[in-house]
């Protein structure tokens, strides 16, 4: 599905169509750039000089988390997290109105927002030896899962895409983007789009606590 949230490293589930069938790679910036601490830096702290490891380094490392703007210190974990589900928003607003093209076009470009700052955390929530960034980090993770249970079951959404699909211009588009398309569209349906608002409501709340209870087991 294009939304997808691992809730642990264990649960493989998606519990959203937005990510995995993106049409395009996600370009996330390099954790080896020139940012991040050389290699030298690898090598375990002498006992004698009283050295203790931050975050796998025998030295805190200068520049950005996992090369990503604006990720320095714990805290920026779920305020990054608001920032793509933000930027999510504005790449899928009035997404009913958009051509089929288009819409496969704001499905990629909020994955990767979303992604790029989720897929950082989850991994950081599930080996951080600092209890303080996995509470943050998990904090990020339940954020982003939770704008992405949203947007599988958007109704406009999903009638925008029943409607692109019907359209000329749709057969117009290469085949992978006919693919990813009707992908998101068969997985919203999975994942309960034709619910009533009740109904919804309670299937997030069962997600979220899914995705909790995935995590607290693995921890």
């Amino acid at each position: 599905s294009l939304f997808t949230s691992s809730s642990s490293s264990s649960s493989s589930r998606s519990t959203a169509p937005v990510a995995a069938a993106s049409s395009g790679s996600s370009s996330y910036p390099s954790s080896s750039s020139s940012s991040s601490p050389s290699p030298s830096h690898w090598a375990r702290p002498d006992p004698q000089q009283g050295q203790r490891r931050s975050f796998f380094w025998s030295g805190k490392p200068q520049g950005n988390l996992l090369g990503i703007e604006g990720l320095q210190a714990a805290a920026d974990f779920p305020r990054l997290a608001v920032i793509a589900v933000e930027e999510a928003k504005g790449e899928l607003a009035s997404v009913s109105d958009k051509t089929a093209e288009e819409i496969v076009t704001a499905l990629d470009n909020a994955s990767n927002c979303l992604c790029r700052i989720a897929d950082a955390a989850e991994m950081v929530r599930n080996v951080h030896p600092d209890p303080k960034y996995v509470s943050k980090a998990n904090q990020a993770v339940q954020g982003v899962a939770g704008y992405m249970g949203e947007v599988n079951i958007n109704r406009p959404l999903y009638e925008g895409m029943l409607r692109s699909e019907k359209e000329a211009s749709f057969e117009k588009l290469d085949e992978e983007a006919r693919v990813v398309l009707k992908h998101m569209r068969v997985s919203m349906e999975h994942e309960g789009v034709h619910l009533g608002e009740q109904e919804k409501e309670y299937c997030l709340k069962l997600l979220e606590a899914d995705q909790q209870l995935a995590f607290d087991i693995v921890q």
